[in-house]
């Protein structure tokens, strides 16, 4: 799929947040109304900000 976040599909924080909501939907504690690869990327996009400014 193709969306803004391709640059962070390869990363360990990917896989980690990916695999986080895939428990919390598993769990019935997430329901997700968009696509997957929009939240994790949006996540990550959040997360490496908060890194570079702690930087």
């Amino acid at each position: 799929m193709n969306h803004p976040y391709k640059k962070y599909e390869t990363t360990e924080l990917w896989h980690v947040i990916s695999e986080a909501i895939e428990e919390l939907v598993a769990n019935q504690d997430v329901e997700e109304m968009t696509s997957r690869e929009y939240i994790v990327g949006y996540l990550c996009a959040k997360l490496s900000h908060v890194e570079d400014d702690r930087a």
